[in-house]
C-alpha cells in the first residue's frame, strides 16, 4: 500500500535452480536526490578530525558508517563510489603550500613575469638553480648466476668519492639546459658558474633569474655581476616556485647522471670541464605559464609552494 511503501522498485519472483524452489530478488533503487548526493560529496570532502573521527582519511566503509550514524543515509560503498565519481571527487594524495611573506613579494613577481612575458630584446634570460648533493650508489645490475643465487650487494654503502652539487641555468629562448658540477655550492662555485654563463653568452646583458640563497647574494658576487653586465632577479623569499628552471633543472640533476658517470673529485680534468647542455622540449607558451601562477577560482597569483608529500 502507498503508507508502507519501501525503497525497492520491482519484486519479481525468480526460479532458483540449484534448490529447485522460487525466490525472491530485490532490486534496490540507486536513486538518489541532489540533497543526498551534496551530502555525501560534502561529508567526502571534510576533515573527518573536524567531524570528531579519530581517523585522518575517509575510506568508502567509513564514509558509509558515518552517514548512516549521523544522517540516517542508508548507501552503499559502491553507491558512494559512483556518486563520487560522478560528482569529479577522485582519491587523491594531499599537498603543501606556503605562503610568502616577503614584504616585496608583489614588484618582484611583477619583475620575474615581465621577464617572461616580454623577454628584453637588448639579452638573455636564464634561470639558474642548484641541486645536490649527488653521489654515486651502487645500483643492482644483471648477470648469469646459479638459480637462486644472485650476486649481493650491501643494503648500506659508503661515500668513498664524495658528494658533488650541480649548478644549472635553463636558456628561455633556446630551452636549453647548461649545468656543471663542483664539490661544494658557495659563493666562490656559484661565482665561477656565472662566470662559465658570461663566457657561453658573450655578447649582450644577461638576466639572471635565482632564489634568494644567501651565496646568491654574497657581495663579491654581486660586485662582479654588474661589472660584467649580469643582473641578477631574486625571487621572494617562500617563492623559488617563480624560478620556471627550478623544475626542469632538477628534472635534468634527476635523469642525466643516471645515464653518464659524474666526474668525481679525484678524475683528472673534472674541476675545469665546460659546461654541458642538455637539450629540453620546447617551452609553453607564456600563456601556459601565467595559468600555472595563477589561482584558478579567482585568476590571481597565487602564492602556494605545492609539493607531494
Amino acid at each position: 500500500s502507498p503508507a508502507h511503501k519501501i525503497n525497492y522498485t520491482t519484486v519479481e519472483p525468480e526460479p532458483n535452480r540449484h534448490a529447485g524452489r522460487f525466490i525472491t530478488k530485490c532490486r534496490c533503487s540507486t536513486k538518489f536526490g541532489p540533497a543526498a548526493r551534496e551530502l555525501i560529496c560534502r561529508v567526502a570532502r571534510s576533515d573527518p578530525h573536524g567531524l570528531g573521527q579519530p581517523f585522518t582519511a575517509w575510506s568508502l566503509a567509513k564514509l558509509v558508517a558515518y552517514l548512516r550514524e549521523h544522517h540516517r543515509l542508508v548507501v552503499s560503498a559502491e553507491t558512494a563510489r559512483r556518486v563520487l565519481r560522478k560528482a569529479g571527487i577522485t582519491w587523491q594524495r594531499t599537498k603543501t603550500w606556503k605562503a610568502s611573506r616577503d614584504p616585496d613579494f608583489a614588484p618582484k613577481m611583477a619583475r620575474i613575469l615581465d621577464l617572461y612575458d616580454h623577454p628584453p630584446g637588448d639579452g638573455r634570460v636564464l634561470c639558474a638553480d642548484e641541486f645536490g648533493p649527488l653521489n654515486l650508489q651502487p645500483r643492482p645490475g644483471h648477470g648469469w648466476f646459479r638459480r637462486g643465487q644472485p650476486a649481493r650487494l650491501r643494503a648500506t654503502y659508503h661515500r668513498h668519492a664524495g658528494i658533488r652539487q650541480m649548478f644549472a641555468a635553463l636558456d628561455l629562448a633556446s630551452g636549453q639546459v647548461c649545468y656543471r658540477f663542483r664539490d661544494r655550492k658557495r659563493w666562490p662555485q656559484f661565482l665561477d658558474f656565472c662566470k662559465q654563463l658570461r663566457r657561453r653568452f658573450p655578447t649582450g646583458k644577461l638576466y639572471l633569474i635565482c632564489d634568494n640563497y644567501k651565496p646568491h647574494a654574497k657581495a663579491e658576487v654581486t660586485a662582479w655581476c654588474a661589472e660584467h653586465g649580469i643582473e641578477l632577479v631574486y625571487t621572494p623569499s617562500n617563492a623559488s616556485w617563480l624560478n620556471w628552471g627550478r623544475m626542469r633543472v632538477h628534472r635534468a640533476a634527476l635523469l642525466r647522471p643516471r645515464r653518464q658517470r659524474l666526474p668525481l673529485p679525484h678524475y683528472s680534468g673534472s674541476r675545469h670541464r665546460r659546461l654541458s647542455a642538455v637539450a629540453q622540449p620546447a617551452l609553453p607558451p607564456q600563456t601556459a605559464l601565467r595559468s600555472q601562477l595563477q589561482d584558478p577560482p579567482t585568476r590571481l597569483p597565487t602564492q602556494r609552494c605545492v609539493t607531494r608529500h
